[in-house]
């Protein structure tokens, strides 16, 4: 009897989910792209979804390198290095950055980052998923 129960229940679980009509759920847009300032907009929840986290930059003005957290540092498929800097609430901007070298969880900058910004720490990949279309 134990072996008849499982099926049973898979069997009752797919015919709840099949009376779910498509235009009973409305679709709602999480994020924004602007691929000519290459930003990404996110609406509060999905921001809070994400768990996005920014750090700011800290050091002094034109003073160079500048240390950021490895966890920022993203990869494009040219090997160019980049970032996402928070521009606005809930606006996030890729951000070119030069002269990289990563050491202790830190990575040194030259170039493309000033004291002040504010650099997302966590969830860098999923603006630049959000992006690019990724995982659509």
């Amino acid at each position: 009897m134990k072996y008849l129960g499982i099926p049973l229940l898979l069997i009752a679980g797919l015919i709840g989910c099949h009376g779910t009509s498509p235009k009973s759920s409305a679709k709602i847009q999480a994020a924004t792209v602007d691929q000519e300032k290459k930003t990404v907009t996110l609406t509060k929840d999905a921001e809070r979804r994400l768990g996005i986290v920014v750090d700011k930059i800290s050091g002094e003005a034109n003073k160079k390198p500048i240390r950021i957290p490895a966890s920022a540092l993203l990869y494009g498929p040219s090997g160019e290095t980049f970032i996402y800097l928070q521009s606005a609430p809930e606006t996030f901007q890729r951000r070119d950055i030069q002269g990289v070298q990563v050491s202790e969880g830190l990575v040194t900058v030259q170039a493309g980052v000033s004291p002040g910004d504010l650099v997302v720490k966590v969830g860098a990949a999923e603006l630049y998923g959000a992006e690019t279309g990724m995982g659509k």
